[in-house]
């Protein structure tokens, strides 16, 4: 009786927490992808660029949510990313305004604006124990990006600006 538990103790230690925590990360990528995802959209809904950073920079029911999960998120950084009909692209960070030549209506055509964000994250496996490898024993840390087609193309009709630019 006393070799079956030492058998069982090593099955379990041996394949059964590995397979754990191989499963387990890829489970919480999906579940931090989908969240990353969903604040993009989120932010692309807002009226005007400054409110879509600012909820970006707002700690949120979502970091609550990741916790949870045991997945640790860091604040997103928001930019405008714009794509002509040509293939030409011009990303802006955060609040920089998109020149003249790149707004609606200007001469390059039809141009597609979308609202992407980064977001640093860290996914730990099940078990963190013994010698650590990324992904195995200690959490992997990378950047999750998101991109969500930017909604509000209007003017302000007080201020004559895009809402892209305010």
């Amino acid at each position: 009786m006393t070799e079956f538990a030492a058998a069982i103790t090593i099955f379990i230690c041996c394949l059964i927490l590995p397979l754990v925590n191989l499963a387990a990360v890829p489970m919480r990528y999906i579940i931090a992808f989908g969240m990353v995802s969903d604040m993009t959209q989120k932010f692309s809904c807002a009226e005007k660029r400054s409110q879509a950073v600012a909820l970006a920079l707002q700690p949120t029911s979502y970091q609550e949510f990741a916790k949870q999960f045991g997945i640790s998120m860091r604040e997103c950084s928001v930019s405008i990313l714009c794509k002509s009909q040509n293939a030409e692209s011009l990303i802006l960070p955060e609040c920089k305004p998109i020149p003249m030549t790149w707004l609606p209506g200007s001469k390059r055509g039809q141009i597609n604006y979308f609202l992407k964000t980064e977001t640093n994250v860290e996914i730990p496996p099940f078990v963190c124990i013994g010698p650590k490898v990324a992904g195995i024993t200690a959490p992997i840390k990378m950047k999750l990006t998101a991109t969500a087609p930017w909604e509000n193309l209007g003017c302000d009709p007080a201020t004559q600006e895009f809402y892209l630019n305010e």
